[in-house]
């Protein structure tokens, strides 16, 4: 049973050695992350376009597949977009989770108000926590890119802290198996 804690431990510390690196490198410089990331969806996007192409070729006398060629048509567009256009792609998921945040913060802004009037004394931190969130909702809104760098930073540190603990953690059980 050691020899297989053992033989499981080498690939467990060195993908956590590249997930390391990785993070290091996300973290250097985000945006790069993100034109891969936007050129990575809009790539596999054109492939869906390609695919509804050859379908609709195939299919052309059927009457249904005639509407399809408008929708294939714009999904090679919007992949050509996404890859050419990266900045585009990778603002976009910041504007949703900034009209999110925001309408939840709203949310939590009303029951703190209601957590006070109900005489609960600690009303005071939802109602702080629901403002600083509303911030960070209207940055998104207003600095999406911006936005979307400071999420992929806080991505890479998550993911540099999980290396380091689970390095530190597989260290430990290889010396314990000693």
């Amino acid at each position: 049973m050691e020899s297989l804690f053992k033989k499981m431990m080498l690939p467990s510390i060195l993908s956590s050695i590249v997930f390391l690196i990785l993070g290091v490198i996300i973290f250097i410089n985000p945006e790069v992350t993100l034109e891969i990331i936007a050129k990575v969806i809009g790539f596999m996007i054109i492939g869906l376009g390609i695919i509804g192409i050859f379908q609709y070729i195939g299919n052309r006398d059927n009457a249904s597949f005639k509407l399809n060629l408008l929708y294939v048509l714009t999904t090679v567009i919007l992949g050509l977009i996404a890859v050419y256009n990266y900045k585009v792609v990778s603002s976009i998921i910041p504007i949703v989770l900034g009209i999110w945040i925001c309408f939840d913060s709203f949310i939590k802004l009303r029951m703190a108000f209601g957590i006070k009037n109900m005489g609960i004394a600690n009303w005071k931190y939802p109602l702080i926590m629901s403002i600083l969130s509303f911030i960070i909702g209207i940055f998104l809104l207003f600095n999406p890119f911006g936005g979307a760098v400071i999420m992929m930073k806080v991505a890479a540190i998550c993911i540099v802290l999980y290396s380091i603990i689970d390095i530190i953690q597989d260290c430990s059980i290889v010396r314990y198996l000693r």
